[in-house]
């Protein structure tokens, strides 16, 4: 007796600001449609299919631009880690990371591992990713002459530290800190005096807390902002830029 088929989608708007699951339907078509109707309740416009598979897992990368990249593979830990590899291929100097776990709709993985997928919050969801993909993600912040710069997102240290260090960027500039798949906080004085104190941590407001903590301890009261390289920055866009929040699988105005 063959076994049954069993089949799942993904659906997302059309500016990829909301992604909406289905698995375990009978039919491609069935599929496509519940993932569909559920990712178009509330939205302006209707979602669209970003593909249907069969007896699989499938996963979705993103990257900055809100470009996304879907995979398929019999395993969840495949399914990622092909997404993630198409992703950091088309992005060279942007952060790529899953935009859900991955999804499987067979008879290996049920309902119950697919909502554990789905509730998997963004820690989560990076440490698995870091699992799958052993890509870099190089950051250097350096300062002088009442300047400071940063480069994030490089593929090496050097490559980060030559170009935050190049002339045309920040002339007779010193090396602050470089750092790899973290983020640095970076904090100075409130009146805007030129000392600048760093502290690294995956986390950015942990980041930036402990900067500013560090920065008032030496000079008194502080400012300060956070930068990261590394797939947090999916979730720590600049100020005023669109805010990616992985939890709720949408994005945000901040």
């Amino acid at each position: 007796m063959p076994l049954p088929n069993y089949y799942g989608a993904f659906a997302a708007d059309p500016e990829h600001a909301k992604l909406s699951w289905a698995a375990h339907y009978p039919t491609r078509q069935a599929a496509a449609q519940a993932a569909i109707e559920s990712c178009s309740r509330g939205s302006k416009t209707r979602c669209q299919s970003l593909g249907e598979f069969r007896n699989q897992c499938a996963a979705v990368a993103i990257n900055q631009s809100r470009k996304v990249f879907v995979e398929f593979a019999e395993i969840h830990r495949t399914a990622a880690r092909k997404a993630l590899k198409t992703c950091n291929a088309a992005s060279p100097d942007e952060a790529c990371g899953l935009w859900k776990m991955p999804i499987c709709a067979s008879g290996i993985y049920g309902a119950q591992d697919n909502a554990r997928a789905d509730q998997a919050t963004i820690a989560e969801m990076d440490a698995f990713a870091d699992e799958v993909d052993k890509r870099e993600y190089w950051g250097a912040v350096v300062s002088g002459n009442g300047q400071t710069m940063s480069r994030m997102n490089r593929p090496s240290r050097a490559v980060a530290e030559r170009e935050a260090l190049a002339k045309e960027t920040c002339s007779d500039c010193t090396l602050k800190v470089s750092f790899k798949n973290s983020c640095v906080g970076i904090a100075w004085p409130a009146d805007d005096r030129h000392f600048l104190e760093t502290v690294v941590n995956r986390d950015p407001q942990a980041a930036e807390a402990g900067a500013r903590r560090q920065c008032s301890a030496k000079y008194g009261q502080c400012v300060g902002t956070a930068r990261c390289s590394g797939r947090m920055v999916l979730g720590d866009f600049p100020h005023g830029a669109p805010h990616f929040d992985r939890a709720s699988s949408t994005w945000r105005d901040k």
